[in-house]
This record gives structure tokens, C-alpha cells and sequence, in this order.
């Protein structure tokens, strides 16, 4: 939370809130006489202090969402070889009998490796995902908790056979 904080006031920031009270003063200086009265220089500084949280507070959340968004990843948890079950949690809206496709990451190239269909979407988040159609002859195991992507996209070549 500090880290996503000290990214919202970087020194763009700063300039843009420096120009917000240079505004508001002068239109201040414009309209009101400020030496007469020293409430009103009380109430502009409340009002600037109240503008640049809100921006800032603001600025903070539109970052959380965007994060939030682009973060939508399905990360395996466990693999049983024996039963070939995928036990998976999601920040995705993933259904019963979806399909997933199962790529290997290796050197940084992904190759596919199977497609998956969700069996069960249990109360506590995790996903359990059945291997359905291997596409590549190498053996599934437990490389696939550090080295697996799974993907909710199907490739045009696994839906028609072209491997």
C-alpha cells in the first residue's frame, strides 16, 4: 500500500499541485479581501488541503482499479498425476465446464500441453480443472505448479485439430 501511495505523488504530481494552489490563491487574492479577514485564509487552506487529498485519494484508487484488471491471473496451486486434476485459484470469473488450455513455459516460449475443463468451483475460491485432450506427448507432472499458464483461450488449432 505505501509503495502504490509514494507512486501516486511522484513529481508530476507534485507540479500539478503546486499549479492547484497557485489557482485557487489568486482567485482568492481576486475576489476576497484576505487581510481583513482571517477566517477566509483559514477556510482556503482547508480547501486546498481538501482538493489535493481528494485528488491524490482518487488518483490512488483509479490505480487499485487498474491494477485489479490487469492482474487477473490463474495460478496453479496442485497437480495429481494419477487422477490428472488441476486444482487452480483464479481472480477470474471462471464457470463450470470452461475450458482452459494448459501451456509449458520453457526458456520463455509457451508451448501448449493440454486442454482442461472445469469440473468444480469450490466455496473456498480454488478451481479443480480435469486434463481432457493432451496435445503434446510429453508427460504432464508436477513441473507444471512452477512452469504451467493455464489460459481460458482455445488456439483455432486445437478446436480443429490442425497439430
Amino acid at each position: 500500500m505505501f509503495k502504490l501511495l509514494m507512486q501516486t505523488f511522484t513529481e508530476k504530481g507534485l507540479y500539478i499541485a503546486i499549479g492547484v494552489i497557485g489557482f485557487i490563491s489568486g482567485l482568492a487574492g481576486i475576489f476576497i479581501d484576505v487581510n481583513s479577514l482571517i477566517s477566509i485564509k483559514w477556510l482556503l487552506f482547508v480547501i486546498i488541503i481538501s482538493l489535493i487529498s481528494i485528488i491524490a485519494l482518487l488518483s490512488l484508487l483509479n490505480k487499485i482499479v487498474w491494477e485489479k484488471q490487469i492482474d487477473q491471473k490463474i495460478k496453479i496451486i496442485k497437480y495429481s498425476q494419477e487422477e490428472e486434476i488441476i486444482i487452480l485459484k483464479s481472480s477470474q470469473n471462471i464457470s463450470i465446464n470452461s475450458i482452459l488450455t494448459l501451456y509449458i513455459n520453457k526458456d520463455g516460449y509457451e508451448k501448449i500441453h493440454a486442454v482442461c475443463i472445469v469440473l468444480n468451483v469450490q466455496e473456498n475460491g480454488l478451481i479443480s480443472a480435469k486434463v481432457k485432450r493432451k496435445i503434446n506427448k510429453d508427460v504432464i507432472d508436477e513441473t507444471i505448479v512452477k512452469k504451467g499458464i493455464l489460459k481460458t483461450t482455445l488456439p483455432y488449432s486445437v478446436l480443429f485439430e490442425e497439430n
